[in-house]
């Protein structure tokens, strides 16, 4: 039986990106938290295995009801998980801080 809280299916980091620029920034917004992938995982209902997925950028996409359980769980917004870097900006090496 399949869970409605699971991220799509794995693929190397490489493919996650896609060179679209987009990745998820779980992991900086649990450390900020103070908070566990278990704890989460608990939180959520969300398997540990997904969540880790999606922390480390190997999940190639989010289902919404995943996206809106973290949200609610963590106190957060859509925006404070998923970060977009400009290919542009990707280009030239730039890291924050770097215009």
């Amino acid at each position: 039986m399949t869970s409605a809280h699971q991220a799509a299916p794995e693929t190397n980091a490489a493919d996650a990106a896609g060179g679209h620029g987009i990745h998820v920034t779980l992991d900086k917004v649990l450390e900020d938290r103070g908070v566990t992938v278990s704890e989460l995982s608990r939180r959520t209902g969300i398997s540990r295995v997904n969540l880790t997925k999606l922390k480390n950028g190997r999940a190639s996409g989010i289902i919404w009801t995943t996206l809106g359980a973290i949200c609610k769980a963590l106190d957060c917004r859509p925006g404070d998980l998923i970060a977009y870097t400009p290919e542009s900006h990707r280009e030239r090496g730039g890291g924050e801080g770097t215009a």
